[in-house]
Protein backbone atom coordinates (compact mmCIF):
# COMPACT_ATOMS: atom_id res chain seq x y z
CA UNK A 1 0.00 0.00 0.00
CA UNK A 2 1.51 3.57 -1.26
CA UNK A 3 2.09 6.20 1.64
CA UNK A 4 -1.24 8.04 -0.18
CA UNK A 5 -3.59 5.54 0.55
CA UNK A 6 -2.49 5.18 4.09
CA UNK A 7 -3.08 8.74 4.76
CA UNK A 8 -6.36 8.15 3.12
CA UNK A 9 -7.63 5.72 5.18
CA UNK A 10 -6.59 7.04 8.20
CA UNK A 11 -8.61 10.36 7.45
CA UNK A 12 -11.47 8.46 6.98
CA UNK A 13 -10.93 7.06 10.40
CA UNK A 14 -12.03 8.33 13.99
CA UNK A 15 -9.24 7.58 15.87
CA UNK A 16 -9.33 7.60 20.05
CA UNK A 17 -5.69 7.73 21.38
CA UNK A 18 -5.41 5.22 24.50
CA UNK A 19 -1.25 5.00 24.74
CA UNK A 20 1.61 7.19 24.48
CA UNK A 21 5.23 5.59 25.48
CA UNK A 22 8.44 6.08 25.41
CA UNK A 23 9.32 3.01 23.50
CA UNK A 24 10.82 2.27 19.93
CA UNK A 25 9.35 0.06 17.23
CA UNK A 26 10.29 -3.53 19.57
CA UNK A 27 7.71 -2.55 21.46
CA UNK A 28 5.37 -1.78 18.69
CA UNK A 29 5.65 -4.80 17.76
CA UNK A 30 5.34 -6.78 20.53
CA UNK A 31 2.03 -4.44 21.44
CA UNK A 32 0.47 -5.69 18.12
CA UNK A 33 1.49 -8.93 18.36
CA UNK A 34 -0.53 -9.13 21.65
CA UNK A 35 -3.52 -7.42 21.04
CA UNK A 36 -3.89 -8.75 17.44
CA UNK A 37 -2.39 -12.09 17.95
CA UNK A 38 -2.82 -13.97 21.72
CA UNK A 39 -5.55 -11.73 22.08
CA UNK A 40 -7.08 -11.86 19.18
CA UNK A 41 -10.16 -14.14 20.03
CA UNK A 42 -11.22 -10.96 22.72
CA UNK A 43 -10.08 -7.85 20.69
CA UNK A 44 -11.59 -9.27 17.51
CA UNK A 45 -10.37 -9.77 13.56
CA UNK A 46 -11.48 -6.07 12.42
CA UNK A 47 -9.36 -4.38 15.23
CA UNK A 48 -7.90 -1.25 13.66
CA UNK A 49 -4.93 0.04 15.48
CA UNK A 50 -2.45 3.28 14.86
CA UNK A 51 1.12 3.76 16.28
CA UNK A 52 2.91 6.70 15.46
CA UNK A 53 5.90 8.57 16.56
CA UNK A 54 6.15 12.00 17.89
CA UNK A 55 8.76 14.39 19.74
CA UNK A 56 10.30 10.39 20.71
CA UNK A 57 7.21 9.26 21.72
CA UNK A 58 4.88 6.47 20.23
CA UNK A 59 1.12 7.50 20.54
CA UNK A 60 -0.93 4.57 19.88
CA UNK A 61 -4.56 4.98 18.69
CA UNK A 62 -7.75 2.73 17.65
CA UNK A 63 -10.63 3.73 15.70
CA UNK A 64 -13.65 4.28 17.77
CA UNK A 65 -15.72 1.51 16.70
CA UNK A 66 -13.07 -1.09 17.45
CA UNK A 67 -12.60 0.67 21.11
CA UNK A 68 -16.43 -0.36 21.81
CA UNK A 69 -15.84 -3.74 20.01
CA UNK A 70 -13.65 -4.86 22.42
CA UNK A 71 -14.41 -3.12 25.73
CA UNK A 72 -17.68 -4.78 24.94
CA UNK A 73 -16.08 -8.52 24.82
CA UNK A 74 -13.95 -7.77 27.84
CA UNK A 75 -16.97 -6.95 29.64
CA UNK A 76 -18.62 -10.62 28.23
CA UNK A 77 -15.34 -12.48 29.69
CA UNK A 78 -15.61 -10.70 32.88
CA UNK A 79 -19.08 -11.81 32.85
CA UNK A 80 -18.88 -15.54 32.07
CA UNK A 81 -17.58 -16.70 35.62
CA UNK A 82 -16.37 -20.33 34.05
CA UNK A 83 -14.24 -18.26 31.11
CA UNK A 84 -13.23 -15.98 33.52
CA UNK A 85 -11.51 -18.54 35.89
CA UNK A 86 -10.14 -20.20 33.17
CA UNK A 87 -8.53 -16.68 32.41
CA UNK A 88 -7.19 -15.99 35.33
CA UNK A 89 -5.79 -19.63 35.51
CA UNK A 90 -3.48 -19.09 32.80
CA UNK A 91 -2.90 -15.38 33.62
CA UNK A 92 -1.43 -17.31 36.72
CA UNK A 93 0.32 -20.13 35.14
CA UNK A 94 2.50 -17.58 32.75
CA UNK A 95 3.34 -15.44 36.51
CA UNK A 96 4.42 -18.33 38.00
CA UNK A 97 7.13 -19.47 34.98
CA UNK A 98 7.97 -15.96 33.48
CA UNK A 99 10.77 -15.94 36.59
CA UNK A 100 12.18 -19.00 35.58
CA UNK A 101 13.01 -18.46 31.84
CA UNK A 102 16.13 -16.85 30.97
CA UNK A 103 17.07 -13.48 29.08
CA UNK A 104 17.49 -15.25 25.78
CA UNK A 105 14.13 -16.50 25.62
CA UNK A 106 12.72 -12.93 25.75
CA UNK A 107 14.79 -11.90 22.94
CA UNK A 108 11.84 -13.38 20.96
CA UNK A 109 8.91 -11.11 20.02
CA UNK A 110 6.34 -13.88 19.75
CA UNK A 111 7.16 -14.83 23.43
CA UNK A 112 7.40 -11.45 25.05
CA UNK A 113 3.99 -10.87 22.93
CA UNK A 114 2.44 -13.63 24.61
CA UNK A 115 3.89 -13.00 28.44
CA UNK A 116 2.49 -8.96 27.99
CA UNK A 117 -0.54 -10.20 26.60
CA UNK A 118 -1.23 -12.27 29.60
CA UNK A 119 0.83 -10.09 32.55
CA UNK A 120 -0.02 -6.62 31.14
CA UNK A 121 -3.07 -5.69 28.97
CA UNK A 122 -5.16 -8.51 30.35
CA UNK A 123 -4.96 -7.77 33.91
CA UNK A 124 -5.54 -4.10 33.16
CA UNK A 125 -8.52 -4.38 30.78
CA UNK A 126 -10.09 -7.29 32.99
CA UNK A 127 -9.77 -5.44 36.34
CA UNK A 128 -11.05 -1.95 34.72
CA UNK A 129 -14.01 -4.05 33.70
CA UNK A 130 -14.76 -5.60 37.13
CA UNK A 131 -13.59 -1.85 39.05
CA UNK A 132 -16.27 0.19 36.28
CA UNK A 133 -19.46 -2.23 37.30
CA UNK A 134 -18.40 -2.35 40.99
CA UNK A 135 -18.77 -6.04 40.75
CA UNK A 136 -16.21 -6.40 43.71
CA UNK A 137 -18.51 -4.64 45.78
CA UNK A 138 -21.36 -7.50 44.97
CA UNK A 139 -19.45 -10.86 45.03
CA UNK A 140 -16.31 -12.18 46.68
CA UNK A 141 -15.16 -13.72 44.19
CA UNK A 142 -14.58 -10.97 41.99
CA UNK A 143 -13.51 -9.13 45.00
CA UNK A 144 -10.22 -12.33 45.09
CA UNK A 145 -9.21 -11.57 41.57
CA UNK A 146 -9.31 -7.88 40.93
CA UNK A 147 -6.78 -8.33 43.86
CA UNK A 148 -5.17 -10.97 42.27
CA UNK A 149 -5.18 -8.41 38.80
CA UNK A 150 -4.00 -5.44 40.89
CA UNK A 151 -1.28 -7.37 42.27
CA UNK A 152 -0.16 -8.92 38.52
CA UNK A 153 -0.18 -5.33 37.77
CA UNK A 154 2.25 -4.14 40.15
CA UNK A 155 5.16 -6.53 39.11
CA UNK A 156 8.32 -5.28 36.89
CA UNK A 157 7.84 -7.58 33.62
CA UNK A 158 8.63 -4.40 31.39
CA UNK A 159 12.95 -5.97 31.35
CA UNK A 160 12.22 -9.01 30.50
CA UNK A 161 9.31 -7.91 27.78
CA UNK A 162 12.44 -5.35 26.22
CA UNK A 163 9.83 -2.55 26.02
CA UNK A 164 12.21 0.07 26.79
CA UNK A 165 14.96 -1.00 24.49
CA UNK A 166 14.27 2.04 21.77
CA UNK A 167 15.75 0.62 18.72
CA UNK A 168 14.10 2.12 16.10
CA UNK A 169 15.01 3.80 12.18
CA UNK A 170 13.73 6.76 13.56
CA UNK A 171 10.25 8.38 13.08
CA UNK A 172 7.68 5.32 11.36
CA UNK A 173 3.97 4.80 11.54
CA UNK A 174 3.08 1.11 11.88
CA UNK A 175 -1.21 0.92 10.89
CA UNK A 176 -3.10 -2.39 11.27
CA UNK A 177 -6.20 -2.83 9.81
CA UNK A 178 -8.07 -5.94 9.53
CA UNK A 179 -5.11 -8.84 9.15
CA UNK A 180 -2.81 -6.52 7.62
CA UNK A 181 0.24 -4.52 8.82
CA UNK A 182 1.38 -1.31 6.88
CA UNK A 183 4.74 0.65 7.75
CA UNK A 184 6.42 3.50 6.86
CA UNK A 185 9.29 5.71 7.71
CA UNK A 186 8.18 8.39 5.10
CA UNK A 187 8.48 11.67 6.85
CA UNK A 188 6.07 13.60 4.91
CA UNK A 189 3.28 11.05 5.40
CA UNK A 190 4.04 10.76 8.86
CA UNK A 191 3.95 14.87 9.18
CA UNK A 192 0.47 15.25 7.45
CA UNK A 193 -0.99 12.03 10.12
CA UNK A 194 0.33 13.88 13.27
CA UNK A 195 -1.16 17.29 12.02
CA UNK A 196 -4.27 15.03 10.97
CA UNK A 197 -4.50 13.57 14.63
CA UNK A 198 -3.34 17.11 16.49
CA UNK A 199 -5.02 17.32 19.50
CA UNK A 200 -8.17 20.34 20.36
CA UNK A 201 -6.79 23.95 21.61
CA UNK A 202 -5.91 23.24 25.47
CA UNK A 203 -6.56 25.70 28.03
CA UNK A 204 -3.54 26.82 29.92
CA UNK A 205 -3.11 26.35 33.23
CA UNK A 206 -5.88 23.90 34.07
CA UNK A 207 -6.65 20.12 33.29
CA UNK A 208 -9.28 18.03 34.01
CA UNK A 209 -9.75 13.98 34.78
CA UNK A 210 -10.70 11.13 36.58
CA UNK A 211 -10.47 10.74 40.46
CA UNK A 212 -8.29 7.05 41.21
CA UNK A 213 -7.88 8.55 45.00
CA UNK A 214 -9.08 11.56 46.48
CA UNK A 215 -7.44 14.03 48.33
CA UNK A 216 -6.15 17.44 47.79
CA UNK A 217 -2.43 18.47 47.33
CA UNK A 218 -0.45 21.62 46.41
CA UNK A 219 3.25 21.24 45.43
CA UNK A 220 5.81 21.88 42.71
CA UNK A 221 5.84 19.77 39.47
CA UNK A 222 8.01 17.55 37.76
CA UNK A 223 7.50 16.00 34.53
CA UNK A 224 8.59 12.41 34.39
CA UNK A 225 9.45 10.95 31.36
CA UNK A 226 11.31 8.14 32.11
CA UNK A 227 13.25 6.35 35.11
CA UNK A 228 16.04 9.01 35.00
CA UNK A 229 13.75 11.88 35.91
CA UNK A 230 13.56 10.43 39.20
CA UNK A 231 16.86 12.07 40.39
CA UNK A 232 14.76 15.22 39.63
CA UNK A 233 11.78 14.21 42.40
CA UNK A 234 12.04 15.46 46.28
CA UNK A 235 9.45 14.78 49.05
CA UNK A 236 5.92 16.12 48.21
CA UNK A 237 6.65 17.01 44.56
CA UNK A 238 3.98 16.16 42.20
CA UNK A 239 4.44 13.58 39.70
CA UNK A 240 3.05 14.16 36.30
CA UNK A 241 3.36 11.48 33.59
CA UNK A 242 2.17 10.28 30.53
CA UNK A 243 1.48 6.72 32.96
CA UNK A 244 3.76 5.14 35.95
CA UNK A 245 5.25 1.96 35.96
CA UNK A 246 6.90 -0.43 38.69
CA UNK A 247 10.21 1.62 38.00
CA UNK A 248 8.80 5.21 39.40
CA UNK A 249 7.73 3.54 42.27
CA UNK A 250 10.71 5.42 44.41
CA UNK A 251 8.93 8.30 43.06
CA UNK A 252 5.89 7.54 43.75
CA UNK A 253 6.31 6.80 47.06
CA UNK A 254 7.29 10.32 48.04
CA UNK A 255 4.85 12.23 45.64
CA UNK A 256 2.90 15.02 47.15
CA UNK A 257 0.12 13.30 44.18
CA UNK A 258 0.27 11.45 40.83
CA UNK A 259 -1.55 13.34 37.60
CA UNK A 260 -1.12 11.27 34.67
CA UNK A 261 -2.49 11.71 30.66
CA UNK A 262 -3.75 8.38 30.66
CA UNK A 263 -4.80 5.61 32.48
CA UNK A 264 -7.98 3.58 33.69
CA UNK A 265 -8.67 2.53 37.26
CA UNK A 266 -6.26 -0.49 37.01
CA UNK A 267 -3.25 1.91 35.85
CA UNK A 268 0.12 1.67 38.00
CA UNK A 269 -0.82 5.38 38.96
CA UNK A 270 -4.70 4.41 40.21
CA UNK A 271 -3.48 1.03 42.34
CA UNK A 272 -0.57 2.79 43.41
CA UNK A 273 -2.26 5.56 44.38
CA UNK A 274 -4.81 3.72 46.63
CA UNK A 275 -2.15 1.97 48.02
CA UNK A 276 -0.39 4.45 49.18
CA UNK A 277 -3.16 6.74 50.33
CA UNK A 278 -2.19 9.93 47.91
CA UNK A 279 -4.46 12.27 45.76
CA UNK A 280 -4.49 10.79 42.20
CA UNK A 281 -5.90 12.26 39.20
CA UNK A 282 -5.90 10.22 35.86
CA UNK A 283 -6.61 10.39 32.28
CA UNK A 284 -6.48 14.05 32.08
CA UNK A 285 -5.08 13.97 28.45
CA UNK A 286 -2.71 17.04 28.58
CA UNK A 287 -1.26 17.28 31.83
CA UNK A 288 2.17 16.87 30.42
CA UNK A 289 1.89 19.57 27.93
CA UNK A 290 -0.51 22.01 29.99
CA UNK A 291 2.15 22.10 32.96
CA UNK A 292 6.32 22.34 33.30
CA UNK A 293 8.89 21.04 35.64
CA UNK A 294 8.44 23.67 38.32
CA UNK A 295 4.79 25.25 38.00
CA UNK A 296 2.65 24.94 41.30
CA UNK A 297 -0.42 23.45 41.39
CA UNK A 298 -2.97 22.62 43.46
CA UNK A 299 -4.60 18.99 42.62
CA UNK A 300 -8.24 18.63 43.83
CA UNK A 301 -9.37 15.19 44.13
CA UNK A 302 -13.06 15.50 44.52
CA UNK A 303 -13.70 17.54 41.39
CA UNK A 304 -10.69 15.62 39.01
CA UNK A 305 -9.10 19.03 38.50
CA UNK A 306 -5.47 20.03 38.53
CA UNK A 307 -4.66 24.05 38.02
CA UNK A 308 -1.56 26.22 38.44
CA UNK A 309 -2.15 27.74 41.87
Amino acid sequence: MKSNEILQIIKNTSWQKFLTRPYGLAFVRIHALAYHSELKHIVGPNCHTLYITKNGLVDIYRDKKSTDEIKKNFCNLVLNKQTLIKTIQTIKWHRETINMLDCEHFTDKKQCAKYFAHLTALPFNLGNIIIENKLYEKHFDYKKILSFLESVRCLDYFHKFGQHNPQTIGDFVYFITGNRAYFTYHQPTIDKINKHLSPPKIIAGIVHGRTAYPGTAIGKVVIIKNVSDIKKFSTGDILVAHSTNPELLPAVRIAGAIVTDEGGLMSHAAILSREIKIPCIIGTKYATQVFKDGDVVKVDGASGVVRKH
